[in-house]
């Protein structure tokens, strides 16, 4: 250990560095005094601390605590160099007093020259006319303030910092909002504080009240609500964070009680912070009585008709990581009839990578007991679930039952050919198959024809064209380059046209073959819309109403 006393924040860790200011900070070094030449010894945290220093450097260091004989330093013996520097630092102020006087009136030249037993007195003067100064001074320095009931002292802190603050209804104004706030995170420090320094009980305690707190100012604040929430759940994370230091077990006892007391509450039901209550309790149920305990009351919270959706879902969650869920509670399945419930149950189980307990939870519903719009998202999460656990045949089945009940949608199609793991052509055969039997609709007619299309079965396509002798499916069809460009689909373009023109006189068939030819053109097919238009003129020049339709393709044509 060797280096210069002035820039010491240079050699400490980080860590270390932060505790060592704020110990020092709080006055935690006490008795600091020189028992020989360069050799200084302090009280800190009921731990004797020496150092050894030339006139400008640290040399040696010893403490009695557990960080120090690991690591060879520790945040005791920072505090002790931060408070020797400073004491260094006034020595050299003192004869540089005598030298010159201030040239400047500044804080720092007050707090330096003012004397302690009058700057004290103006500390205690000013907390009692102002409030806001009283409240931070407080918070600031709670932990050096011993008393009986260190739960009691904290929590008449929090609720100092709300008095004053409501509103006729009783809820907490901003103002109050902001002055919780402030105490909140100060005392969220000191957690932090206490915490590095094994200091478990006291963490515990104000981290218990701070939660209490928390949950119940939430109820009654409508603005700063969002960092009342990030509060609360930074108290709740230091809690976790707490059972991974093994403090003793009678700690770990009273969280236990505290949990699970709290997770049941309505107050942090309705605040939304039950998750971290379960964590807690998921961590310290270590043991078959306390798995038990756990156990019943998940499921008896999961039968209450009434509780929140939100507070369900992680009881429920909760259950199934204590013990895998086979059979749904009751109530709950009930509760899973509520579409909305049920589809944010499913991707939240997505979400944690539960694949089988989304499955369970979609299952619990019969899609025939919903609505159309329900039922078709019932099966298109069950399709996105097989695809997640890679069941082929599943997601080859949902997607041609998607395909023929949900409007012939091309996404569907693709799948049942990605997965498809059986003879592709056969699979294609009973498709066309379910096809041709079902009603023919327009947009049964269309999905026929699109996936003669995509497979490239133009003969079959020609001849159900033909078949059906409808000029309306060339007008709704897709036409590809591979199709207009054949003989055969240009003979049955003047076959249909000239059987429609034959049964169809007026101006509509006239208004219906010009849509047509305008289709041709926009896909591409100029020779075949140039060969219709001229067999019409050829065979149908003596109609007037279809010439006038016509005349702009007549003088393009010519």
């Amino acid at each position: 250990m060797n280096f210069p006393l002035k820039n010491l924040e240079l050699h400490l860790p980080e860590e270390c560095l932060v505790l060592s200011e704020r110990l020092y900070e709080e006055g935690g070094v006490e008795e600091l005094r020189e028992t020989e030449k360069h050799l200084w010894v302090a009280w800190v945290a009921g731990l004797e601390v020496e150092v050894q220093v030339s006139p400008s450097k640290v040399l040696a260091a010893s403490c009695e605590c557990a960080d120090f004989q690991g690591r060879g330093m520790c945040a005791h013996v920072g505090s002790v160099l931060f408070a020797l520097r400073r004491e260094q630092q006034k020595r050299k102020e003192c004869k540089r007093r005598r030298q010159r006087t201030t040239r400047r009136l500044t804080v720092n030249a007050v707090i330096e020259q003012a004397r302690p037993e009058e700057l004290l007195a103006f500390v205690r003067q000013y907390a009692k006319t102002n409030r806001a100064f009283a409240l931070a001074l407080k918070a600031r320095f709670a932990r050096a303030v011993s008393t009986s009931d260190e739960r009691e002292k904290y929590s008449r802190l929090l609720e100092t910092a709300l008095q004053g603050h409501r509103d006729e209804k009783d809820n907490i104004t901003y103002r109050g909002a902001l002055s919780f706030l402030g105490v909140g995170r100060e005392l969220l420090k000191q957690v932090q504080d206490a915490l590095a320094l094994e200091h478990f009980a006291e963490a515990q305690a104000l981290l218990e009240v701070l939660v209490d707190k928390c949950a119940a100012t939430l109820n009654k604040v409508d603005k700063q609500r969002d960092a009342l929430e990030e509060l609360l759940r930074n108290a709740l994370e230091e809690l976790q964070r707490l059972i991974g230091k093994q403090p003793p077990p009678n700690l770990l006892e009273e969280l236990w009680r505290f949990a699970l007391h709290r997770c049941t509450a309505p107050t942090f039901k309705a605040a939304g912070c039950t998750a971290p209550l379960f964590e807690i309790l998921l961590a310290l149920a270590v043991e078959a009585p306390r798995r038990a305990l756990l156990r019943n009351l998940l499921l008896q919270e999961l039968n209450q008709p009434h509780a929140p959706e939100a507070y369900l879902l992680e009881c429920f969650f909760c259950l199934h990581r204590l013990e895998p869920v086979e059979d749904l509670p009751t109530a709950f399945a009930r509760r899973l009839e509520n579409g909305s419930f049920l589809f944010h149950s499913v991707e939240e189980a997505r979400r944690r990578g539960e694949g089988d307990l989304a499955c369970l939870l979609l299952q619990a519903v019969q899609p025939e007991r919903l609505s159309a719009v329900l039922r078709q998202q019932w099966w298109e999460a069950r399709l996105t679930l097989a695809q997640e656990r890679r069941e082929a045949e599943m997601v080859v089945a949902l997607a041609r039952r998607l395909y023929l009940e949900g409007g012939f949608r091309p996404e569907h199609l693709r799948l049942c050919k990605e997965w498809c793991r059986e003879d592709w052509p056969a699979f294609v055969d009973g498709l066309l198959e379910e096809l041709h039997r079902l009603s023919p609709k327009p947009a049964v007619q269309l999905a026929l024809i699109q996936l003669l299309q995509e497979e490239n079965r133009l003969e079959t396509l020609l001849e159900y064209l033909r078949s059906e002798g409808n000029l309306d499916l060339l007008l709704q069809m897709g036409l590809s380059a591979s199709l207009t460009g054949t003989p055969e689909f240009e003979r049955l373009c003047l076959e249909l046209v000239d059987a429609y023109l034959k049964q169809h006189l007026g101006r509509p068939p006239a208004v219906r073959l010009r849509r047509l030819l305008i289709r041709l053109l926009n896909q591409g097919a100029d020779r075949l819309a140039e060969r219709l238009l001229h067999f019409t003129l050829e065979h149908y020049g003596d109609r007037p109403a279809l010439m006038e339709e016509l005349e702009v393709f007549a003088s393009r044509n010519s």
